[in-house]
């Protein structure tokens, strides 16, 4: 049998994008183990439909640059002990790492020279990501080495998946081997839209008129508030 280990610095099953992939994994016979960060209702040890959550003792804080770059190398140096604590058991063929951050992915430098196979999931671009977040400027040191540290992070990974055309196109102009990176979108789940086999109907009060969904995080970096003003427009 296959063993794949994901790695995220997220909570899980929390996060979409990843369950939906440990889950697809799951249904296509692979066993599949997750490292996480821990929230306080949840179990140290936990398994989600044949999926084995291990979290770690962090719980996510929002606050300040120092509290982020703090919990995320606390983060790596308690995931490199654990990867490598439960490759000496199941020897995993594929490490699944995700960003942010990008530097997590070398969590599976052991790993690497046991020749897994390593695969990198880009959420976001981290440069960007920064810029908008912190109000930083391209020039600014903090930026730069973000963009390095990508750069490196994707030159390590053997396969690299990122949600859309637009963030491959963004990593491609930075010298990123096209071949290298896939796209794997965040798709609907369509068995939700079925009912016994049926699809399910939904309804809208302006039937003249016609409905925008978007799903996702209500964040500026997003670009909603340009969706809506060419909408108005």
């Amino acid at each position: 049998m296959i063993h794949v280990c994901m790695v995220v610095f997220s909570q899980f099953p929390g996060d979409v994008r990843v369950r939906r992939e440990a889950e697809a994994l799951i249904d296509a016979g692979i066993a599949v183990d997750v490292i996480c960060l821990r929230d306080p209702n949840s179990k140290k040890k936990d398994v989600h439909k044949g999926i084995n959550i291990h979290r770690l003792p962090i719980i996510r804080k929002y606050g300040g640059k120092f509290i982020y770059i703090w919990q995320n190398f606390l983060f790596f140096l308690l995931s490199f002990i654990k990867l490598n604590l439960l490759h000496a058991k199941k020897h995993y063929h594929v490490i699944h790492v995700h960003n942010m951050p990008d530097f997590l992915v070398f969590v599976a430098v052991l790993q690497r020279l046991f020749h897994s196979k390593i695969i990198l999931d880009l959420h976001d671009p981290m440069p960007e990501l920064m810029m908008t977040k912190y109000s930083l400027e391209k020039s600014d040191f903090a930026i730069k080495l973000i963009s390095y540290i990508e750069k490196k992070a994707i030159a390590f990974a053997d396969l690299v998946f990122t949600p859309n055309k637009s963030f491959r196109e963004i990593f491609i102009s930075r010298g990123a081997p096209p071949e290298k990176i896939h796209i794997l979108m965040n798709s609907p789940q369509e068995e939700i839209f079925f009912k016994d086999n049926r699809r399910i109907k939904f309804s809208f009060p302006l039937k003249d008129d016609f409905v925008v969904m978007y799903h996702g995080a209500l964040f500026e970096r997003q670009g909603i508030d340009i969706a809506l003003q060419a909408i108005q427009r």
